[in-house]
Formats: structure tokens, C-alpha cells, sequence
């Protein structure tokens, strides 16, 4: 009776093991999945099928934390709403206790559109939410990354490149923020444009 327990506890032990080993190597393939290394910078990958939208940002050195944020729209129905802001800006923010305007960020907003409005129809459509009425450039209809979509820029706390996509009835809301147009978050923002895409 004693070996029979025994037996069954080594079991246990065993089979527990490779449990723990296989979490362990499935854990470390999708990290291995979502992070990329190139050059001596490293990329996090961003895949989301449900909202078609796939993206990668630097996460070092000197890179940006996603962040996501509380959907506000429900006219049109806001999906997602998330911010990529400099690591060391968003630290200091977190570590100071006097409230203040947040730093520069690169946003992404996803919204239904089962209207089907064309880019430009969606910006006059919502100008709240697209800031049109600030716009300090002529909107520009161009095609971004293989899809429709409008680009202009505005000006208010932080000037701001805006791109406004339309892909399988969603609106995608993209901004850079910045202080000047020199400013690294501003450059950072149009070479990541290049890793931005939209399921088919």
C-alpha cells in the first residue's frame, strides 16, 4: 500500500512538473511573439483581430507604455481607446503630486461606423471628436496603409498630426501629439506610422 502511494505522489510530482514546464515554454513563445529586437532597440507588437488593428511601438531605449483608456463615445460607440506615452514622462507624472496637463502621446481611438461613412463624411459628421474645427491645414484625402483616410493637422495644447482611417465598418483615430514639430515624439510618431495596419 505504501509503494502504491508512493508511486502515485511520483506521478503527480511528474505530471505536475511537466505542467508547469509546458506553461513555462508557452508563456516565454508568446512573449517571444509579441516582442521584437532589432538593431539594439526593442519593438512590442500590438495584435488585436476583433478590433483589425495591428501596430508595434519602441519599448526601449527611451520608449513608450501602452496605455489604455476609458471608451467616452457612445454616439458614435467608442470601441477602444488607448495612448502610447515615453516611459520616463509617464514615471514623472505618476511620481508627482501636483496635477497637470499630461505629456505629449501618440493615441489610437476606434469607433463603430455601420453607416459606413466615408473618412472625410465621418470627420464633418463629428467634429467634436475629430477636432476638425481646430485644424490648421487643409484636410487632406490620402490613402493610408492601403485603406481610405483623411489627414490634417490641429492646433491647441499640443499641435497634433491626426489620420483618420475607415476600414470593415471602424473609424480609426490616430494622433501624434507634440510641442514642436522637431520634438522626438513627433518623429517617433511618423516611424511608426510604417508598422500601423488593418485586418483585410
Amino acid at each position: 500500500m505504501k509503494i502504491f502511494l508512493i508511486v502515485i505522489i511520483l506521478v503527480t510530482f511528474f505530471v505536475g512538473g511537466l505542467y508547469a514546464l509546458n506553461s513555462y515554454i508557452y508563456n516565454e513563445k508568446q512573449a517571444d511573439n509579441n516582442t521584437v529586437e532589432e538593431d539594439g532597440m526593442v519593438w512590442e507588437q500590438y495584435e488585436n483581430e476583433n478590433l483589425g488593428l495591428f501596430f508595434q511601438y519602441r519599448t526601449a531605449p527611451d520608449g513608450y507604455v501602452l496605455i489604455p483608456q476609458s471608451t467616452t463615445s457612445a454616439d458614435p460607440i467608442s470601441l477602444a481607446n488607448m495612448v502610447l506615452v515615453n516611459k520616463s514622462e509617464h514615471e514623472e507624472l505618476l511620481a508627482t503630486e501636483v496635477p497637470g496637463e499630461g505629456p505629449p502621446a501618440i493615441s489610437f481611438q476606434i469607433f463603430s461606423n455601420p453607416a459606413k461613412l466615408t473618412p472625410l463624411e465621418w470627420v464633418k459628421a463629428n467634429p467634436t471628436l475629430s477636432n476638425v474645427d481646430l485644424a490648421r491645414t487643409a484636410i487632406e484625402e490620402k490613402e493610408f496603409n492601403g485603406v481610405p483616410a483623411v489627414r490634417y493637422t490641429t492646433d491647441g495644447l499640443y499641435q497634433n498630426d491626426t489620420i483618420l482611417a475607415s476600414n470593415n465598418e471602424k473609424i480609426y483615430l490616430i494622433t501624434g501629439s507634440y510641442d514642436n514639430s522637431d520634438s522626438v515624439v513627433r518623429q517617433d510618431f511618423l516611424e511608426m506610422l510604417q508598422y500601423i495596419s488593418f485586418s483585410k
